[in-house]
C-alpha cells in the first residue's frame, strides 16, 4: 500500500497551504497545522505498530492451538 505523507500528497497535486494561515506559527516557530500533523502521524505510527504486534501475537496463539500445545501455560489447548 503507498501511504504518502501530506507534503507528499501535496506534491502530487500542486496544492499547498491556500488556506489564508501561511504567516501563523506558534511561540516556538512552527505551524500550528504543522505540528497537529505530526502529532496524528506520531500517534498512527504506533497504532499500527501496536496491530503489528497483536497480529503477532493472534498468529502465534492460533498456531500453539492448532498443534495442540500449550496457551497460557495451562497445559491443554484453550
Amino acid at each position: 500500500m503507498d501511504t504518502l505523507t501530506m507534503e507528499q500528497a501535496r506534491g502530487r497535486t500542486g496544492t499547498g497551504n491556500s488556506s489564508g494561515k501561511a504567516g501563523r506559527k506558534t511561540a516556538k516557530g512552527k505551524d500550528p497545522e504543522a505540528v497537529a500533523r505530526e502529532q496524528f502521524e506520531a500517534w498512527m505510527q504506533r497504532i499500527m505498530e501496536r496491530f503489528d504486534r497483536q497480529d503477532r501475537i493472534i498468529s502465534v496463539l492460533i498456531n500453539k492451538d492448532a498443534a495442540g500445545g500449550e496457551v497460557h501455560g495451562r497445559g491443554t489447548a484453550v
